[in-house]
């Protein structure tokens, strides 16, 4: 580009997150600009003394409304025009109009639309057409883990931010022939001006949803945002970084016992698996229960529990022996792919060792029996070379003759 200052536009940037990504991609060699949509907004002085303080060369401050496309058109060109260039726009203005969806007034879910989801669209836009002109360019869109999660109260905000990852997905291939990326940050619970007025028991339940049981910093958030508009994250676009202490991973309805993202629902074991194989556990002597909800509990009747997810809702004790005559608590191995018995399938969870291409479990004490169906030779380097699978819960034998 032909300035020789690095030119960054953050809208929303008077305060907040918006402040701390200013201030992170600000310093020397660097010219600013900030837009605010409120004429007295108190933040805009000192995000600018701040900006200053640390070397900026350039740093200005604009008022006017990111969702007003001919606003936004003007306003950029006189930018370009100005500096001669623009690496790096940061559309991080937003508003929240929270209200139950049956109560929520047209004008509040249009109005948050239009400042959380078509502003972003308009300042892109406008911003596109001289970096993809320029060949060179980074734009990041602030969107929020609500976009994935939902957030009862929040029909609008929700559903703008996650129109936000889509339209970040959609510019990402348009604009990537030219050399422009295009990413997101989807900040969580971040501490700011908005979060601070939070009643303290609210917050305290807040808190304890996310994993890391704190709220971040807004320069947790600003920090993602400055590599992403770094020459280090130049191979990177259409992405989402998540900066939310983990809130993303645990989702559950309001209570402080994690439980995976998509755990399985209130209803009994048997829905969750193909009537043959559950057939083949109640022939095995199986059975499958669900005392407390969260907690799966899958065994012979005569042998010690397991308990899935492990966390804070039971003391620390061994595990119980995965293998026996029965293999008590494992579900026999000839379930399809889509249920197998272990950590990251999407049927029962157990924590066992994850099978070989076969579905022989490693890591059998010798003379437990292969209960997975199959017959043949087990190439697992966990299995002895030659070992046969039996189809029944007897033990195996070797290419000798004896037990494996």
């Amino acid at each position: 580009m032909t300035g020789s200052l690095r030119t960054v536009l953050v809208t929303g940037g008077a305060r907040g997150i918006g402040r701390a990504v200013a201030l992170a991609l600000g310093g020397p060699g660097t010219a600013v600009f900030v837009t605010h949509a409120n004429p007295s907004s108190p933040g805009v002085s000192e995000t600018l003394e701040r900006l200053k303080s640390i070397g900026t060369d350039r740093c200005e401050a604009q008022c006017w409304r990111a969702e007003d496309s001919a606003e936004a058109e003007a306003r950029v060109k006189a930018i370009v025009e100005a500096t001669g260039r623009l690496d790096v726009l940061v559309n991080n203005a937003g508003a929240a109009r929270d209200g139950i969806s049956v109560r929520m007034s047209d004008e509040d879910f249009k109005s948050v639309v239009d400042i959380d989801l078509f502003s972003v669209f308009a300042v892109t836009r406008a911003a596109a057409r001289h970096m993809l002109k320029a060949r060179s360019g980074r734009i990041i869109n602030i969107t929020s883990v609500v976009a994935f999660t939902g957030n009862p109260g929040q029909a609008n905000y929700s559903a703008a931010k996650a129109g936000v990852v889509g339209l970040t997905r959609t510019l990402a291939l348009e604009y990537a022939p030219r050399g422009v990326t295009v990413n997101a940050v989807a900040p969580g619970f971040i501490d700011t001006e908005m979060t601070r007025a939070i009643p303290e028991k609210a917050a305290e339940a807040l808190k304890a949803r996310i994993p890391l049981a704190r709220m971040g910093t807004p320069e947790e958030a600003a920090a993602a945002v400055a590599w992403l508009a770094s020459d280090a994250a130049g191979y990177v676009t259409g992405q989402t970084i998540h900066v939310n202490g983990g809130l993303y991973m645990w989702s559950w309805p309001g209570g402080t016992r994690p439980r995976p993202r998509g755990a399985w629902p209130e209803t009994p074991v048997s829905p969750l698996v193909p009537s043959r194989p559950a057939g083949l556990l109640k022939s095995r002597g199986l059975e499958a229960t669900r005392p407390p909800p969260g907690i799966w509990r899958l065994g012979a009747p005569d042998a010690p529990s397991l308990l899935w997810p492990p966390g804070p809702h039971k003391p620390a004790r061994p595990v119980p022996p995965v293998f026996g005559k029965v293999a008590p608590g494992i579900l026999p191995a000839r379930l399809p792919p889509s249920s197998r018995c272990f950590p990251g399938g999407p049927g029962l969870r157990l924590p066992v060792v994850p099978p070989c291409p076969r579905r022989h479990f490693s890591g059998r004490p010798p003379d437990a029996p292969i209960s997975c169906g199959l017959t043949g030779p087990c190439r697992c380097p966990a299995s002895p070379s030659g070992a046969r699978a039996s189809r029944g819960p007897g033990p195996s034998k070797g290419a000798n003759g004896a037990p494996p």
